[in-house]
C-alpha cells in the first residue's frame, strides 16, 4: 500500500463520515461505490470496516469482527512490516545459543540480502565481518 492509496482511502472515509450515502433525505450512491474503482480489494476491505467501526448501529461483535479482519488485511500487515523494519534491521544477530553478534553496517546488510533468509547467524556475522572489516577498507 502506497501514500496514494492511503491518500484515496482516508478520502473515501471523509466522504462516507460526512454524508454516509443520503443527500436532502433521499438515498443515493455511496462515495465508496464511485472511490472503490481506484482502489483493490484489500483498501476496500479496510473502508468497510472502519465504516462499520465508526457506524453508531453496529453492534460490538461487528466491532471486534471489523477489528480482527483488519488486523488479518495484507494491507495493514504491510503497512505494519514497513513501519517496524528500521527497528528490526537495528537488532543484532542472535544465534540458536543466544550469543549476540555485533551490529553490522547497512552496506554490508544491503550487500549479502539475498542470502538472508538462507545463511545461519555464524554464516552472516562471518561475511557481514568481512565486508566491513576487510573488503570496504581495501
Amino acid at each position: 500500500m502506497n501514500l496514494s492509496t492511503i491518500a484515496i482511502a482516508l478520502l473515501a472515509w471523509q466522504l462516507l463520515s460526512n454524508n454516509n450515502g443520503k443527500q436532502n433525505g433521499k438515498n443515493t450512491t455511496s462515495p465508496l461505490d464511485s472511490i472503490s474503482q481506484f482502489v483493490n480489494d484489500d483498501t476496500k476491505s479496510i473502508l468497510d470496516c472502519v465504516g462499520k467501526l465508526s457506524d453508531k448501529n453496529s453492534t460490538q461483535e461487528d466491532k471486534t469482527g471489523a477489528i480482527f479482519q483488519m488486523m488479518t488485511n495484507p494491507a495493514v500487515m504491510n503497512m505494519a512490516s514497513g513501519l517496524f523494519k528500521k527497528a528490526e534491521a537495528e537488532q543484532p544477530i542472535v544465534n540458536d545459543e543466544g550469543y549476540k553478534f555485533d551490529t553490522p553496517s547497512q552496506q554490508s546488510r544491503d550487500f549479502f540480502k539475498p542470502i538472508d533468509n538462507i545463511a545461519d547467524a555464524e554464516v552472516k556475522h562471518k561475511l557481514y565481518w568481512f565486508y566491513d572489516n576487510w573488503y570496504i577498507k581495501k
